[in-house]
């Protein structure tokens, strides 16, 4: 998925405030699931962002938990590993 947003907008951070100049230094693109939910890979549910506008999403790493990667916990509660 983040492949192919690149590959339609380009290395950009879609945040429309975002104020990261990127003619100075390139800058790595990450996926952020407006949702929350890392298993809905919808194109509705997903957008690019530099690192710094995700880290302020509601649903960044930590400020996420308890949604998403449902697949997992279900193997360590069946007791194995991711």
């Amino acid at each position: 998925m983040r492949g192919y947003l690149i590959g339609v907008y380009g290395s950009l951070c879609l945040d429309k405030n975002c104020v990261w100049d990127f003619q100075k230094r390139p800058i790595g693109i990450e996926l952020e699931h407006i949702d929350g939910n890392s298993e809905n890979t919808t194109l509705d549910n997903c957008t690019l962002l530099c690192p710094n506008c995700h880290s302020q999403t509601p649903t960044f790493k930590s400020k996420n938990n308890g949604n998403g990667r449902h697949s997992r916990r279900e193997r360590y509660n069946c007791g194995k590993s991711f």
